[in-house]
This record gives structure tokens, C-alpha cells and sequence, in this order.
């Protein structure tokens, strides 16, 4: 969760690259399956429902994410932030084999859950690397898209 949080909030923006941009989706493909348990845990569904339930849906909505440019758009509506579909992320994906490492029982934290969603949602960008959609210029994949909503 801490590479995360200091790759998205602070190395992306000083160093931007392959590297740091795939160091984010890594991260996340460990820290997302684990908040998503957490989250499920709360329906109180036996624990071996939920271990491959997270692992399942962490995994299919990376794949949606990189491959499927218009739910990167519907979640930067919905969470804020920015999204750049790259099917070249997928690399990342044997990364969700060390979540459950994090599964073991620990002491609970109150602030854990908090910060892991925070962190899942933290991939950040310049304003200037942003480009907003006129409907106009075509679309770039290695750029964020903006939506702009306003009637100006």
C-alpha cells in the first residue's frame, strides 16, 4: 500500500515512465484484492467465498480497465483521477498471486481499509499531461482522457 501511495502521489509525477507507471499497476493488482476481501467481509460471507471472490473480481476489472477504454472513463466519473487504458499493464497480473500473503491474521487497523482505497484510487497525473475529448481529435491511449461535461 505504502508503494503505491508514494509511487502514485510522488514518483510519477518526479520521474514519469514505463517504470513508475508499472510499479502503480503491480501495486495495485496486491493491495486491490485485499480491500476488496475486506470489503466483502462485511456481507459476512465465509472466508473461502471471499478470498477467491476478491481475487476473481480484482483481476477481471484490471483486465476491463486496460482493455475496455470506457470504463476508464465511467470510473474517473465516479472516483476522480485519471486512467490510461494500456494493454501492456497486463504484466502486471501474476502480481494478485501475492495478495494472499496478505491475508494472513493480523491485528485489525481501523485506518487500513480507509488508506488501501485511497491507494487504489490514487494514480495521479500533471494537468498539463491531461487532454480534454472535443469529440474532435482522436483518441490516445497513452494519454488520460478528460471528460468535460460543461456546456460553455
Amino acid at each position: 500500500m505504502g508503494i503505491l501511495l508514494v509511487n502514485d502521489h510522488i514518483l510519477k509525477s518526479a520521474y514519469p515512465g514505463w517504470l513508475t507507471g508499472k510499479l502503480s499497476d503491480f501495486a495495485w493488482m496486491v493491495v486491490c484484492p485485499v480491500l476488496l476481501a475486506a470489503l466483502l467481509s462485511l456481507l459476512r460471507l465465509p472466508v473461502r467465498t471471499i478470498r477467491p471472490a476478491a481475487l476473481l473480481i480484482a483481476v477481471v476489472s484490471f483486465i476491463i480497465l486496460q482493455l475496455y477504454p470506457p470504463l476508464g472513463e465511467a470510473w474517473i466519473g465516479v472516483f476522480g483521477g485519471a486512467h490510461v487504458p494500456d494493454p501492456t499493464d497486463l504484466i502486471a497480473l501474476p502480481a494478485v498471486l501475492l495478495a494472499p500473503l496478505c491475508w494472513r491474521p493480523t491485528t485489525p487497523r481501523a485506518w487500513a481499509t480507509p488508506l488501501a482505497f485511497v491507494a487504489c484510487m490514487a494514480t495521479s497525473y500533471p494537468e498539463e499531461e491531461r487532454q480534454p475529448c472535443d469529440g474532435e481529435s482522436a483518441w490516445n491511449p497513452n494519454r488520460p482522457l478528460v471528460l468535460d461535461w460543461s456546456y460553455g
